[in-house]
């Protein structure tokens, strides 16, 4: 998505209609193109850590996509980082938000 300033891990404030039609978009092709895997974002969509971002990882990715065969993998570090947004508590926390949210792998 768009991130403010254009800086990588800078946060991102989109409607959820210009979430759909424009970002997601590509998204949503790679999936119905058969892709099998890929990287969750560094940033925060609309506030939201995009590695505890369920509505995007689980309800439009998994469900509303059918996406069931791919898997989709942290960055660099990136569940610790949940840590620092202040949505987890430690390391566990951490872990159980990313889990609960969609992601199968953390690199």
């Amino acid at each position: 998505g768009q991130t403010e300033g254009g800086i990588n891990a800078s946060p991102a404030d989109l409607s959820m209609q210009k979430l759909h039609e424009i970002y997601l978009e590509p998204w949503k092709t790679f999936v119905k193109s058969g892709g099998r895997g890929l990287m969750v974002a560094h940033n925060a969509v609309n506030g939201v850590p995009a590695h505890a971002h369920s509505y995007l990882l689980r309800t439009v990715l998994r469900q509303s996509w059918n996406w069931t065969s791919g898997i989709s993998m942290s960055d660099s570090n990136d569940i610790d980082v949940l840590i620092d947004y202040g949505v987890a508590e430690n390391e566990i926390d951490a872990a159980q938000l990313a889990i609960n949210a969609g992601v199968d792998v953390d690199l």
